[in-house]
């Protein structure tokens, strides 16, 4: 036969490797489902840390709880070497995400609580920002919650408070229900923000430092906390800032009628703002907060002012992962620690306004150093920073999320 009429040998298609980033952030993801496999036959994980009634379950539970935050920050660094498609990010994103819900309710009561609070306006036609839980002891939601807030307030917002409602009303006195509502809404929460990082940045390492991080995943899809709305608020209201600032504006204002704790980062956004002259989103903002005000008065008085009551509680009160408390280890008391951190959060925090003034917006640096002052510091506050930390990209804003992800998911593990 002539070399001509030779009949061509067929080519292989080339398939090309998928990144590393993608590879090792789908090990976090099997890590993280290895730790929830060791706690999902426990029937009682409400409390920190997580109790696997064997060892071999005990290990694989901190093996995988450390496997999958290693493996999330050798992703991170990975994603800033080569650049992975972001559909897979987001992909991966939401199996990390979701996979809690797999799992029972996770390391905390709150969805008790919150649950108790709904009840309270709904089914029992009281105010929850003026009447103590134990006004009604034979309540279930009541029975299930921590007895330590049984003289505690609505420390929420009042947007929050109605979310607390529509689960009172669409429960009933199912506990189940009213738990897996929170979570539901917990995890659709985190999906959103990790859904408006990724189209507003177009960012693989920022849509993966939020999410692929295994803290978020556990409380907010595991624990059902109302943290995750208001930093879904708070990412759409960064998204939004230059397209639509009037509406950016505003979900700054839904973000604190959710929890006041957003206040801290407004705050510098306010400078930031002021800085540029948006007169479009202090518009915004200002009309978000008027209807705000409008409504929560209306429903519930001027008590609902009292929720702002509790971010003075937590400066003054400390538990055993707060910062002040480890400080008390080189000697100090606790309100010494607690005076001292307070007073360098104060100086940092002018620092930063300053800052913006001057064009540069560090909202994840000023959320981390709120978390190393509140004296009770929760694990699901992790969430503040590595959230603001996608949009703004400072180095020691990530580095300081970054390293209170790993030192918050210890108090999960039984070390």
């Amino acid at each position: 036969m002539r070399p001509e009429l030779a009949a061509p040998l067929p080519v292989r298609a080339r398939v090309g490797r998928p990144p590393l980033s993608l590879l090792l952030g789908a090990g976090s993801a099997v890590a993280l489902g290895v730790a929830l496999a060791a706690v999902a036959h426990v029937p009682e994980t409400r409390t920190s840390p997580l109790e696997p009634d064997t060892r071999l379950w005990r290990a694989l539970l901190i093996a995988g709880v450390a496997g999958a935050f290693a493996l999330y920050l050798l992703g991170l660094a990975a994603s800033r070497q080569r650049a992975a498609a972001l559909p897979a990010v987001v992909a991966i994103a939401a199996a990390i995400q979701l996979a809690p819900l797999a799992a029972p309710l996770l390391l905390s009561r709150d969805t008790y609580l919150y649950w108790d609070y709904g009840r309270i306006a709904a089914v029992h036609h009281g105010n929850p920002y003026s009447d103590f839980p134990d006004r009604w002891p034979a309540d279930p939601a009541y029975r299930h919650m921590s007895s330590a807030w049984a003289r505690l307030r609505d420390p929420y917002g009042p947007a929050w408070t109605l979310i607390d409602e529509a689960d009172a009303k669409l429960a009933g006195s199912s506990t189940r229900e009213a738990v897996l509502f929170f979570r539901l809404l917990a995890a659709a929460a985190m999906l959103l923000t990790v859904g408006v990082v990724a189209r507003s940045t177009r960012s693989a390492f920022s849509t993966a430092l939020v999410g692929w991080n295994p803290l978020l995943a556990l409380h907010f899809a595991g624990g059902g906390h109302a943290d995750a709305a208001m930093m879904a608020l708070v990412a759409v209201a960064l998204a939004l800032a230059e397209r639509r600032p009037r509406w950016s504006g505003a979900a700054w204002a839904a973000a604190v009628a959710v929890k006041v704790a957003a206040l801290a980062f407004l705050g510098v956004e306010l400078v930031y703002r002021l800085r540029e002259r948006r007169r479009q989103w202090f518009a915004g903002l200002v009309a978000g907060a008027v209807v705000a005000l409008v409504v929560a008065t209306a429903l519930f008085g001027l008590s609902w002012v009292r929720s702002g009551g509790p971010i003075s509680n937590q400066l003054r009160e400390a538990n055993s992962i707060g910062l002040p408390t480890r400080l008390t280890h080189l000697g100090l008391t606790v309100h010494a620690a607690q005076v001292l951190v307070t007073v360098l959060f104060a100086v940092l925090y002018l620092w930063i306004l300053r800052q913006a003034w001057r064009g540069r917006r560090r909202t994840s640096l000023a959320a981390g150093a709120l978390c190393l002052t509140v004296a009770w510091l929760m694990p699901w506050y992790g969430s503040w920073p590595i959230v603001l930390a996608a949009f703004d990209l400072d180095a020691a804003g990530i580095v300081l999320g970054l390293g209170l992800t790993g030192y918050l998911l210890l108090d999960a593990l039984p070390v």
